[in-house]
């Protein structure tokens, strides 16, 4: 289970830690690099999030006798790209869930923050300082962000996130896939999501797209108003999936 930006292992227990150990699942709740506390060890947010993903699925494999099971990736909003990495480069992995996916950050950088980015650095510097000043909680959150990217400022780190950030080879992807798209995601989430689905579509991967609104109580971002519905939908399309591989052993990551 990957998170994103904003999460630590500890409250990925509650996206799937909880329902895949009702399930019957096992399930390995991860911090990569620029997650959780890793940024006090020296582990920022790198452009190759693939690499320490491979690293988690190493050791699973060595403690399982050298067979890692039929594995799932689960990622929530950043982790929607960090496992989509994953998924394009890892054959091991037997099927990918996102909400949602992502295959160009950069690009959902320029579309979502729009006219603020392209404005020079000294003034959108200063008018993060008036956020700041104005917002302590705000503050909090950039200064939090800038620690995450290994970066001085908020500015710095989102300038290097679009000039570094590489885009998913979607054409990598062969495995069993689910996507998780909220009513109430950016527009560019959205477009990036159905874009992913029709990439599969195309070459005949199995994938399927679930779209949660507001009548459900699930329109926000990665379905946090209602995960239990969220929960559902993610396991029952596991057991169905691995049902039909007839797998005797099931590992969700």
């Amino acid at each position: 289970m990957v998170g994103g930006g904003d999460t630590f292992r500890e409250d990925l227990f509650y996206f799937a830690g909880l329902p895949a150990w009702k399930r019957g699942y096992d399930c390995l709740m991860v911090d990569l690099p620029g997650q959780g506390m890793m940024p006090d060890r020296g582990f920022a947010f790198r452009v190759d999030m693939c690499a320490p993903q491979k690293a988690c699925i190493d050791w699973l494999a060595k403690a399982r006798s050298g067979d890692p099971g039929r594995l799932a990736c689960y990622g929530v909003s950043g982790g929607g790209y960090f496992s989509a990495q994953l998924a394009a480069a890892d054959t091991r992995v037997s099927a990918w869930v996102a909400a949602t996916p992502i295959y160009d950050m950069s690009l959902v950088f320029r579309k979502e923050f729009g006219a603020a980015m392209h404005a020079p650095g000294w003034l959108l510097g200063a008018a993060l300082k008036a956020a700041g000043r104005l917002n302590r909680v705000a503050e909090v959150n950039l200064g939090k962000y800038a620690w995450q990217f290994g970066t001085a400022d908020f500015k710095a780190a989102f300038d290097g996130a679009i000039r570094d950030a590489v885009a998913v080879d979607l054409d990598r992807i062969t495995c069993p896939s689910l996507f998780l798209v909220s009513e109430g995601e950016g527009a560019e989430l959205k477009r990036q999501a159905e874009a992913a689905r029709d990439s599969l579509v195309a070459r005949g991967v199995d994938v399927r797209l679930l779209e949660f609104t507001a009548a459900e109580g699930a329109d926000a971002h990665c379905e946090l108003n209602n995960l239990r519905l969220a929960h559902t939908r993610v396991f029952d399309w596991l057991d169905s999936l691995f049902s039909m591989e007839q797998a005797d052993r099931r590992f969700l990551v």
